[in-house]
């Protein structure tokens, strides 16, 4: 099957996360998903993804998030192709979202990845102190009436990849929902007809 380096390292991804060794599969959910992906595009890891400030919503809260539209099109791609599969879900709150997992076409797929790209995965993903993917998850705060969601990353099996502590959450979070202003310059456009 014919995907580009990018498509083939966001395989990988999702099946670092979604299968485990011993071959049972799990879904993971949209939110965190992105999360990793945008992790692993600030580390490096993909080289045509960029990401830019989304309207979503999470936990009922209406938000920005860092999205990239390349990963997003490039998993409707994996998904035409059948390699992975999205669920739709439904919170207690009515929200749709969504879950990924990797197909056995998938797996089938993955194995036969370069060790380069999946390195470059592999590393942009591991903990610090044991090599092992770090998890991401999302977290709702609520602070003086104000609510709050953040993205944590951490590890799971040594509890030391946590990075800052901030209080309220531990591990450390990732800028998935924080906006950083852009500069540009722009000049004037004017028609040759008006000058």
């Amino acid at each position: 099957m014919d995907l580009s380096s990018d498509q083939q390292k966001l395989l990988h991804l999702v099946a670092i996360y979604t299968r485990t060794k011993s071959g049972k599969q799990r879904w993971m959910k949209e939110l965190p998903l992105h999360v990793a992906i945008f992790h692993a595009i600030r580390r490096g890891a993909f080289n045509t993804y960029d990401f830019a400030p989304s309207l979503i919503t999470s936990h009922g809260v209406r938000l920005y998030a860092n999205m990239s539209q390349e990963a997003l099109h490039d998993m409707k791609v994996l998904r035409e192709k059948e390699l992975i599969e999205k669920l739709k879900l439904s919170t207690h709150l009515y929200e749709d979202i969504g879950a990924y997992r990797i197909t056995r076409a998938g797996i089938e797929l993955a194995k036969t990845i370069g060790p380069k790209r999946r390195k470059e995965v592999n590393d942009a993903l591991a903990c610090s102190a044991c090599s092992r993917p770090v998890m991401f998850r999302i977290v709702k705060d609520v602070e003086e009436g104000n609510v709050k969601i953040r993205a944590f990353r951490g590890c799971s099996h040594c509890n030391k990849d946590r990075g800052d502590n901030i209080g309220s959450a531990d591990g450390d979070p990732s800028e998935f929902f924080t906006i950083h202003p852009v500069d540009f310059k722009t000049l004037p456009y004017l028609p040759e007809a008006t000058r």
